[in-house]
C-alpha cells in the first residue's frame, strides 16, 4: 500500500484475511422412493483459519425447522403425503450486513397422485422421448428426478409446445409447471 500526503510518500505491506464460505444442501429419499424417510444434509465449507462460527436453519414450507451449528447438520424426516419446498440458510457470527444467504429450493414430491388442477395436458405419457404440452400458457417448466435433482428447465413455453427429452434416462420424473397464474402444479412423467 502506498500513502501520499502531498509532500511525503510511504509504503507498507498490509495482510488481509479473505474468508470464503460455501454451502451445500442435499435432500434425498433414503431408499430412492418418494414415500420413504427423507435424509437431509447441510454442509459448510470454510478455510481452516476462518474464526467465524456459523449457525444453520432449514425447514420445509413452515412445516418444521431444524437448527444447528458446526460443519454438518444432518437429519431425517418422514413427510406426510404432499409437496414441500425445502430451503435453508446460514448466518455468520461476524455481524456483517449480508450475513444470511438462502440456499436453492428443492421440491420434495410425495405420494402417488400428481397435483394438477389446470387444463394443461402432457402427452404421450409414458413417453419414448418426445412430449407435447397444450393448454394454459406455461411460464416455467422444470423436471426433477427421484433424487430431487433438476434435469430439465425451460421458460416461456406458451400454450402449445413440443419438447425432446431423449437426453433423459428411462424412469420416473416429476414435472413442476408454473402457468400464467403463478401457481405451481406437479405431474408425474414416465420416460421409457
Amino acid at each position: 500500500m502506498i500513502v501520499n500526503d502531498g509532500e511525503n510518500t510511504a509504503t507498507a505491506v498490509v495482510e488481509v484475511d479473505v474468508y470464503k464460505v460455501w454451502f451445500s444442501l442435499e435432500v434425498v429419499p433414503e431408499s430412492g422412493t418418494t414415500d420413504d424417510i427423507i435424509h437431509h444434509r447441510m454442509d459448510i465449507h470454510q478455510r481452516d483459519n476462518d474464526p467465524r462460527t456459523v449457525t444453520y436453519n432449514s425447514g420445509s414450507s413452515d412445516f418444521y425447522t431444524e437448527e444447528g451449528s458446526g460443519n454438518v447438520l444432518e437429519w431425517d424426516y418422514q413427510y406426510p403425503e404432499g409437496v414441500y419446498n425445502v430451503e435453508g440458510y446460514y448466518e455468520l457470527s461476524d455481524g456483517s450486513s449480508a450475513d444470511t444467504t438462502w440456499l436453492s429450493v428443492i421440491d420434495i414430491i410425495l405420494g402417488q397422485e400428481e397435483i394438477s388442477s389446470s387444463n394443461i395436458k402432457i402427452y404421450p405419457n409414458p413417453t419414448n422421448g418426445i412430449i407435447n404440452i397444450t393448454g394454459e400458457s406455461i411460464e416455467k417448466l422444470s423436471i426433477v428426478d427421484m433424487n430431487g435433482r433438476e434435469v430439465f428447465h425451460q421458460e416461456n413455453l406458451g400454450k402449445m409446445t413440443r419438447i425432446d427429452l431423449n437426453i433423459l434416462s428411462n424412469g420416473l420424473y416429476f414435472m413442476r409447471i408454473i402457468s400464467s397464474d403463478e401457481m405451481p402444479e406437479y405431474q408425474k412423467l414416465i420416460k421409457k
